[in-house]
């Protein structure tokens, strides 16, 4: 049963707004006719959470509430159209009852919305970094990984830079540690203005930084991180930050054999840059 949600969620998540729209309305209809088929004899007000549950979860919460007030408006019409079987006097009673499963329709919207963005940033905490907002190293190695198989099925290169701040010790030990964590958040905040939407800007840990760069060969890739590093060090003289930028930028024109693979060869260029002249970059191509 498990298996079988997970596919039905997984399924309804890779479809459009478009289709949902269509499918929770339709559904809504259906169980409307239903209904009247029935001759209001069955309660339906469980399965018109359905669609509501499923426009509220896959499209948001104005689909959640459009099919809300349709199914209670639908169910009223329904009532009224076997109203013959009733007395007048209990119209009044399916306007209330239209009425309450419209307020039990509002307060399962609103658990839904409630419990889906709950979700949604548990989901974004694990995997960005909580000082920067960079992806985090764990997150890093999936969308990594996936960047290999990508390169392997389809033959092309990709760069990554791996960044070092120096002296960033200094910062921390002469203008404290909350100036430290600033000079981190600018560092992502600008390398995350002049990188590609495509391109994933990684906090690695401490004062080290990854950045991915898809489909991006030898030379592209020198001049995005001579780019980089250049306005790294303007966002860190605009502050009076003592702090460069040593960076190992490796081109894969050849996937790797794995993500450990990967990281080791920018780290090592990377530190023989920090062990020599710091504020440079070293780059080599791979493959």
């Amino acid at each position: 049963m498990g298996k079988l949600l997970t596919r039905i969620d997984r399924f309804l998540g890779e479809r459009s707004t478009a289709f949902h729209v269509v499918l929770a309305l339709s559904l809504v209809f259906a169980l409307a006719f239903l209904d009247y088929v029935a001759g209001g004899q069955t309660g339906f007000t469980v399965f018109f959470l359905i669609p509501i549950v499923i426009g509220t979860w896959y499209a948001g919460r104005w689909l959640g509430l459009i099919t809300a007030v349709l199914s209670s408006f639908l169910w009223f019409l329904a009532n009224l159209s076997i109203g013959h079987y009733f007395p007048a006097s209990a119209e009044p009673y399916f306007v209330w009852n239209a009425l309450m499963r419209l307020v039990l329709f509002l307060i399962v919207i609103y658990m839904v919305w409630r419990l889906k963005t709950a979700l949604e940033r548990e989901k974004e905490l694990s995997r960005t970094d909580p000082l920067t907002g960079a992806v985090n190293r764990r997150y890093f190695r999936n969308i990594a990984s996936e960047e290999i198989q990508r390169a392997g099925r389809y033959g092309h290169s990709f760069s990554l830079a791996y960044l070092d701040l120096d002296n960033f010790k200094e910062v921390n030990d002469t203008l404290g540690h909350s100036a430290g964590d600033q000079a981190l958040q600018v560092v992502v905040d600008t390398m995350e203005h002049v990188t590609r939407s495509t391109d994933v800007v990684a906090r690695l840990g401490g004062d080290e930084f990854a950045v991915l760069f898809p489909e991006t060969g030898a030379d592209a890739g020198r001049e995005a991180a001579r780019h980089l590093q250049g306005l790294l060090l303007d966002a860190m003289r605009e502050h009076d930050w003592p702090v460069t930028f040593s960076i190992g930028l490796v081109t894969f024109e050849e996937p790797p054999a794995s993500v450990n693979e990967m990281i080791k060869v920018a780290d090592r260029l990377m530190y023989s840059v920090k062990d020599t002249t710091k504020n440079a970059i070293a780059a080599s191509v791979v493959g």
